[in-house]
């Protein structure tokens, strides 16, 4: 009996550890939590497989931190951990004190070092029974594979970096978890770019009065995290010095080396040569996001105390170019009822709010990736998109609410619609298209037209993408000179920032550079997680740690007098 009991002992041993053995190649998991804040997508288990090389992380939340820091550290913790699961161990990764050393030279030489790699630290005010300290924190990390370095920010992105103990930033839960909700994201979107070989390029076109790089500030630094972007200028030429012929072959290889060309706000007419250069670019398998208005309305055409202005058509000689690929940006302005409010002061001087029918606020309804799980828009005078060619394969990606209308190139806008606005039954031309993307065979423009045999001629693409949106302003960012930028959506008349812009732009940046699993780990969803009354918990700070210890005692006394009781009774005859 003795030796059967130690047999079954023994084996009990053995499978236990044969279990623990195949669990630990087994990378599956059981997430219950309704968030499902322990998993990550398939997308980034795409990318960690496929690391061919040694990545090394180095995490700089280690040492004394504020409480609310130490939550993301173990949620830092985990996520590498599940990471370097699914890299087949090329991920490794420490955590370290930036300012361990007690030699205040090596500190400062430590922050100066960091401080090159982009990482500043932040001074952070928490409180703890009734107690507040101020302690600084670099919450970030750097990535080194090979020869290359990345560094990470892994708190709330709303938040800029300050170098000053006088003003501290008190740290809400919210933004803690904000920041633990887009942990794998921010980790995900630097390794793939640093494991990527060939990077992509993307140009923004200037020459026609484009939005400068002021005004894309903003989108570009977003971009940068991404792809190399540069400006080019088409309109600029080399000339053969032999012939004086300009050299535009020369043009076209120079513009095919970028994967996506950027159209931002243009406002100078496009000559026929600029035309012909964005066509056999497009025909070349290049995509294109075009960001331009039908009209020249602005704001800034009332002037001289006028309160309305005429609507122009804005002659940017592209109608054929854009026809020929099936679709019309009309000299026509959108106005909504779901919109912003513009501030217009009384005769009494008082500041008053109304509603300005001709900025929609765009709430994303389309369920394509680019568009959907994304915050509202903010637009400026924007025009409607019609579809012509119903042979193109297009997919409306915005669009502005049911309560609209059209108002036509030839009328005006007028502040009086502030004091007398239309009737809401006016309202009833239903949703506009502000954006759509376009797929499929594009031909040339100029496919019947003699081309000079000096230049290498496409006529078709059977592989094109293109997005178009019929407001050039959702691209830019507003600036106070002469370098204060602010960001990209930002509302002045409230101090709101219009998140969707950016998401939008580099949504669909990302889709025509085929980079959709970027797109979709970003647009992954949790749910805000059931936060902590801190108040409550520090004013029960005793009682709930006695509950703590307490309960489960009980409960193991329940379960140990249950079982003691049933043997008794299954026994005791």
């Amino acid at each position: 009996m003795k030796t059967n009991s130690i047999i079954k002992f023994i084996a009990g041993i053995f499978i236990l550890i044969l279990i623990n053995i195949l669990l630990s190649n087994n990378h599956t998991k059981w997430d219950l939590t309704k968030e499902k804040r322990h998993s990550i997508s398939e997308e980034s288990i795409d990318i960690l497989k496929n690391i061919d090389d040694k990545i090394y992380i180095t995490i700089y939340l280690d040492g004394s931190l504020p409480s609310q820091f130490e939550k993301l550290k173990k949620s830092t913790e985990h996520i590498l951990h599940t990471f370097k699961s699914y890299s087949n161990k090329n991920i490794e990764f420490e955590f370290v004190n930036p300012l361990e050393s007690e030699d205040k030279e090596k500190r400062d030489v430590m922050r100066k070092n960091l401080a090159e790699n982009n990482i500043y630290p932040i001074w952070v005010k928490s409180k703890n029974k009734n107690i507040t300290t101020t302690q600084i924190t670099f919450p970030a990390a750097n990535i080194h594979y090979n020869n290359k370095s990345m560094s990470v920010n892994l708190f709330y992105e709303n938040y800029f970096y300050n170098n000053s103990e006088q003003d501290p930033y008190t740290i809400e839960q919210y933004d803690i978890q904000q920041s633990i909700n887009k942990l794998e994201y921010n980790f995900i979107k630097s390794i793939h770019k640093i494991c990527e070989n060939n990077q992509k390029h993307i140009a923004f076109l200037s020459g026609n009065g484009e939005l400068d790089s002021t005004n894309t500030f903003d989108i570009r630094n977003t971009l940068s995290e991404f792809y190399s972007v540069e400006y080019f200028d088409i309109s600029m030429y080399e000339m053969d010095s032999v012939s004086g012929n300009l050299k535009i072959q020369e043009q076209l290889d120079r513009i095919n080396k970028f994967d996506v060309a950027i159209i931002s706000k243009p406002t100078e007419k496009f000559q026929n040569l600029d035309k012909f250069l964005i066509d056999q670019y497009i025909m070349n398998g290049g995509k294109v996001l075009c960001l331009l208005d039908g009209t020249d309305a602005s704001m800034n055409n009332f002037t001289n105390g006028e309160i309305s202005f005429p609507i122009n058509k804005n002659n940017l000689n592209l109608d054929d170019l854009f026809e020929n690929y099936g679709f019309k940006i009309n000299n026509n302005l959108i106005q909504d009822l779901e919109s912003t409010k513009i501030p217009i002061t009384m005769g009494t001087g008082e500041i008053k709010y109304f509603d300005w029918a001709y900025n929609p606020k765009i709430t994303p309804k389309s369920d394509h990736i680019i568009s959907t799980s994304i915050d509202s828009i903010l637009t400026d005078f924007s025009s409607n998109i019609e579809i012509i060619n119903s042979e193109i394969n297009s997919s409306v990606l915005l669009t502005s609410s049911k309560k609209s209308r059209l108002i036509y190139s030839g009328g005006e806008v007028s502040l009086d619609i502030l004091s007398n606005p239309p009737q809401k039954n006016n309202f009833n031309k239903g949703e506009q298209i502000i954006s759509v993307l376009l797929e499929g065979r594009f031909a040339s423009q100029y496919k019947n037209t003699t081309i000079s045999n000096t230049i290498n001629f496409v006529s078709e693409n059977n592989d094109g993408k293109m997005i178009v949106v019929s407001d050039g302003d959702i691209i830019g960012n507003k600036v106070n000179p002469p370098n204060f930028y602010f960001p990209l959506g930002f509302y002045k008349y409230n101090n709101s920032v219009f998140k969707g812009n950016k998401d939008f732009v580099l949504n669909s940046v990302q889709y025509l550079c085929d980079d959709k699993d970027l797109i979709k780990i970003r647009n992954k969803k949790k749910e805000k997680l059931r936060l902590l009354d801190s108040e409550k918990t520090d004013n029960n700070h005793s009682f709930i740690k006695l509950k703590n210890i307490i309960i489960p005692q009980i409960i193991l006394l329940l379960i140990f007098f249950s079982f003691h009781y049933y043997r008794k009774i299954k026994y005791g005859k």
